[in-house]
């Protein structure tokens, strides 16, 4: 019942990654995790997700990656504090989503559906960029919390990846979900 700051059994019902003690925490300089030469990602229709703990905003703090700047893609938070994911075609195709606030967790997903790509921030759509038919790099690197580019400065959890673009009841299932 009541109020009051105690420490009860009752579940929060607000999602509850990284606070349960399972989160990567990166220093923003030189603190990264890589997959090498990683086998079968996403090929043509894609999401990536994950619980992110921002502690500076700064240009690039990339969260996943994949063969930047090449036929991959990239999750990442701007200087601004608003949290893109983009297709390495030319270095220029970028879904912007909503801010995300320092020092707090927030959910968040890029997807691409074969057509348009969007970023969506604690359930909440951003624009879709229009962006038919990439074909994305299957393989090769995969860098969590930006390799020795662009690190990442806070904290990360529940990172996952998809091979299909996942539909809003989707991404509210996930963030509601457990972390497993």
């Amino acid at each position: 019942g009541g109020g009051g700051g105690g420490s009860g059994g009752n579940a929060s019902p607000l999602p509850a990654a990284g606070p349960g003690g399972t989160a990567m925490h990166f220093d923003g300089v030189d603190d990264y995790a890589l997959v090498r030469e990683f086998r079968g990602l996403p090929s043509s229709h894609m999401s990536v997700s994950a619980w992110v703990k921002v502690a500076q905003h700064k240009s690039y703090n990339r969260i996943l990656s994949h063969e930047w700047v090449q036929w991959g893609w990239n999750l990442y938070c701007d200087g601004a504090g608003v949290m893109r994911f983009g297709i390495g075609q030319d270095n220029k195709d970028f879904a912007a989503g909503r801010i995300v606030f320092r020092d707090r967790w927030h959910y968040v997903v890029g997807t691409y559906d074969g057509a348009h790509l969007q970023v969506w921030v604690d359930g909440l759509p951003g624009t879709k960029v229009h962006l038919p038919g990439a074909t994305l790099d299957n393989d090769g690197d995969l860098s969590i919390g930006g390799a020795e580019w662009d690190p990442f400065h806070g904290a990360l959890d529940e990172l996952r990846l998809w091979n299909y673009a996942l539909s809003r009841e989707e991404i509210l299932g996930f963030m509601f979900a457990r972390p497993t």
